[in-house]
């Protein structure tokens, strides 16, 4: 997401803007407050930064923009970056010493010592893996969404059903490409009001207005709507949802009704990765789909194997079939499923699949197969 700040003048949705020796640094208001408590302070309400979209800094060579850019690139991904020269370097300690990040100034303070005795021209401090860093950000920042959305402030609201969230465009426009395309030209948007406690609207609450899009062409029941479109955002915002520790276990890896509910969870979640495109959640709901497959879900589950094609799915049910391919074939729904001629396709598939990759339980199957139609007084229903 780094690059997407800088002296760009297409920064997306950048809301504040810095002048550093007469050049401009675009950032994105939301993360540099959570990042620094002193830019939250002078940016938050009653600050001197608080109605203004714009910072100049005084051209007396004491802030750099190499070492400012640094900055604002650490606070973005956890690196910071910056060459050994001695200006950008006494720029930098005095920034740091001026918004208060004192053990961020000592650190960089000890890297350059050890840069100069190894006669290093770049400084480099990695406290963290940026990708992990931008991860924890944005699930602070989706969690506060949720629980105190204007302390956040989003600049967006998704809507599904009666559910709203309150989003950051430049967080949707840079994890997904469906909201990329969609955000990068004209579309049809909505106003609403958003208010700072979800919980009700006190005398003291501001108001504000908020560009609102309503997602639809997806039908999911009720009781899962919002477990299934909070998991969708947040899976957007840092590439996990709430419900990924949930597995099965050795208490409830027989008990169906949990493992089909949880399974039905994943098939709701998968439908709006399916319709927005979002590659990534497909692959991580496949993934959970083949953890929560049992004998009731079994030819659901092979049903999505085979319509997209995963072999992950697909060989989940093998599992279920090779782990007691009698129970399969006196199951109520293999019944229910082999009398219906519109499953004659997904039949044929799955045959084809089990001809080809698991020989040794398609002959189990055929031999159980065999026996069931001898021992059937209706030669019909084989």
């Amino acid at each position: 997401m780094c690059r997407v700040i800088g002296c760009n003048p297409d920064t997306p949705f950048a809301d504040f803007e810095f002048i550093v020796q007469n050049r401009p640094i675009r950032v994105h208001r939301f993360i540099v407050m959570k990042q620094c408590a002193y830019f939250k302070e002078i940016m938050s309400e009653g600050g001197k930064w608080y109605n203004r979209s714009q910072a100049r800094f005084r051209e007396d060579g004491k802030v750099t923009y190499q070492s400012f850019l640094s900055l604002i690139v650490f606070l973005y991904t956890d690196h910071l970056q910056i060459e050994i020269e001695q200006s950008n370097l006494d720029s930098l300690l005095y920034i740091l010493d001026k918004i208060r990040m004192h053990s961020l100034r000592q650190a960089v303070i000890n890297k350059i010592k050890l840069a100069k005795e190894k006669n290093i021209r770049q400084l480099i401090l990695r406290p963290g893996k940026s990708s992990n860093h931008l991860k924890s950000l944005f699930l602070k920042l989706f969690r506060l969404c949720i629980a105190r959305p204007l302390s956040a402030h989003p600049d967006f609201v998704l809507k599904y059903c009666d559910i709203s969230i309150p989003c950051h465009r430049v967080i949707l426009w840079s994890r997904a490409q469906f909201f990329k395309n969609l955000l990068a030209g004209p579309f049809e948007e909505k106003f609403i009001v958003l208010k700072n406690d979800l919980a009700g609207l006190d005398e003291e609450d501001e108001l504000f207005l908020m560009p609102e899009l309503e997602l639809a062409g997806i039908k999911v029941p009720r009781r899962f709507r919002q477990d299934v479109f909070r998991g969708f955002v947040q899976y957007i915002y840092c590439g996990s949802t709430a419900f990924d520790h949930v597995a099965t276990s050795l208490s409830n890896q027989n008990d169906d009704i949990f493992i089909c509910d949880q399974a039905d969870f994943w098939f709701h979640l998968l439908s709006f990765a399916d319709l927005y495109l979002i590659e990534g959640l497909k692959l991580h709901c496949f993934r959970k789909l083949s953890q929560f497959t049992c004998l009731r879900n079994m030819w659901k589950m092979l049903s999505l194997g085979i319509q997209f094609q995963s072999a992950r799915l697909i060989d989940a049910v093998v599992d279920v079939i090779r782990f007691d391919v009698r129970r399969v074939y006196v199951s109520s729904e293999f019944d229910l499923i082999q009398r219906n001629p519109e499953n004659l396709p997904l039949f044929e598939s799955f045959k084809q699949v089990l001809q080809e990759e698991h020989e040794l339980v398609y002959e189990y199957m055929v031999q159980m197969y065999t026996e069931r139609c001898k021992s059937s007084n209706n030669r019909m229903n084989c």
